[in-house]
């Protein structure tokens, strides 16, 4: 069964990234809505946050100050309809990719050595391990 992204979020806080990401997301999924969450004007989404319009979520590890996109993902996983959530990060670090994918979330990149084809697999896994997740869930 293919799995169908329309609909992909990100949230980084350097612009300049965001942006790039932003150009290389239209060219893998042409069909796909994309959007972008600027935390650094807009902080902390808002409780009532429509996190359903989305089918995935790219995450920055670290999003500046105090901030991760870890505990921005432990905050808000359980809210119904949470998008797949995908990780990216600086740092090519084992023990930050155990500790994220222990967490719950649902596929880890390393943004230093991201290549469009993994970028690509990476969406299309993170969409197919939620969906996995939420089945057996379901049946439990």
């Amino acid at each position: 069964m293919e799995i169908e992204i329309k609909s992909i979020l990100v949230i980084d806080d350097n612009a300049d990234y965001r942006k790039a990401l932003l150009v290389r997301l239209e060219s893998l999924f042409p069909d796909a809505r994309i959007e972008e969450y600027d935390f650094v004007i807009h902080g902390l989404p808002a409780a009532d946050f429509n996190w359903e319009k989305h089918d995935v979520l790219i995450l920055d590890y670290y999003l500046g100050g105090s901030e991760t996109g870890l505990q921005w993902f432990k905050k808000y996983k359980k809210t119904e309809y949470f998008p797949a959530t995908v990780i990216l990060t600086g740092m090519d670090d084992k023990a930050t990719a155990k500790r994220v994918l222990k967490s719950g979330v649902h596929h880890y990149l390393c943004k230093t050595k991201l290549t469009k084809g993994e970028l690509f697999d990476g969406l299309k896994k993170a969409l197919a391990v939620r969906a996995r997740k939420r089945l057996l869930s379901s049946i439990s």
